[in-house]
Formats: C-alpha cells, structure tokens, sequence
C-alpha cells in the first residue's frame, strides 16, 4: 500500500487503485498508453493489474475488430 498524506489524517491507496484513478485521467485508452501514463515503457508491466481490475469489474474492455490495437480500456 502507499501512503498518501491527507490534511488530517492518512488515506491508504492500494497500486491497482491508482491504476484505475489514472485510468479515469485519460480516458479510454490502450493498455501501451495506460502504461506510459504510469510511467511504464512496456505495457506488460501493468498487465497482471489490468487483469486483476478485469475480474473485479472495475473496468471496461472494449474489442476493436480491425486495426493495430486490439482492446482498450475504459474505467466504470
């Protein structure tokens, strides 16, 4: 967990939180661009995150049928 200081008292947010308020930040995005957000080169860095916010519900993945970028992701 990481600490983040509030005015009067501490407020505890976990990495995959985090995660998903940044997600909120910008949008649907892919998961490459999620992880550069999160000043990540390779995406595969947040990918057991995103997973573990995939089975909670927590987000939104969307298919792309043709293109580069198969799936995006979008904060619920």
């Amino acid at each position: 967990m990481i600490k983040t200081k509030s005015k009067e008292n501490e407020v505890f947010r976990t990495w995959e939180k985090i995660c998903l308020d940044k997600l909120r930040e910008i949008g649907r995005a892919s998961l490459t661009k999620w992880a550069l957000a999160m000043d990540y080169e390779h995406s595969t860095n947040i990918s057991k995150t995103v997973r573990n916010l995939e089975r909670q519900g927590k987000i939104r993945v969307i298919l792309n049928k043709g293109g580069r970028i198969k799936k995006y992701y979008e904060a619920i």
